[in-house]
């Protein structure tokens, strides 16, 4: 009998243990970074940055300012912050024209949330207090809270 009792107690704490743990990997964010076969991911009780670009456009292909704004210093944000987010990017073709009109991107760059809605990249009045890594972190997370 009391083996029996030293096996289920021993059971019920490695089941606890273990469940423990789980919900403890579960809580944990994870970043994601895409570059999409311009494929529409949905995404529930998920933050989405779509970015729309074009290889052939200076200021949305992958040499420039705003593509490395985007590809490296918002996801060094987010994964600084232990953020949630997926971020796609969809470059101009006859593959991602769905896309591209799902989301009104008529101009490139256009940054979009998961349900296409523009999200702007944009500095106001408050953000004049900040200079270097302080404003980039008050435009990051202005932007993050539109998504």
């Amino acid at each position: 009998m009391k083996i029996y009792i030293f096996i289920i107690g021993f059971i019920f704490i490695i089941f606890f243990l273990t469940k423990k743990k789980e919900t403890f990997l579960n809580k944990s964010k994870k970043v994601v970074i895409n570059e999409t076969n311009n494929q529409v991911q949905h995404f529930k009780n998920k933050k989405v940055l779509k970015y729309f670009g074009s290889d052939g456009c200076p200021h949305s292909n992958k040499n420039s300012r705003m593509f490395n704004i985007v590809n490296e210093g918002f996801r060094q944000f987010l994964k600084e912050n232990n953020y949630d987010c997926e971020i796609e990017i969809y470059w101009s073709g006859k593959n991602s024209q769905e896309q591209f009109r799902a989301a009104d991107a008529q101009y490139v760059p256009t940054l979009t949330n998961g349900q296409f809605k523009h999200v702007k990249f944009d500095v106001n009045e408050e953000s004049n207090k900040y200079s270097g890594k302080e404003l980039d972190n008050f435009v990051f997370i202005n932007m993050y809270d539109k998504l």
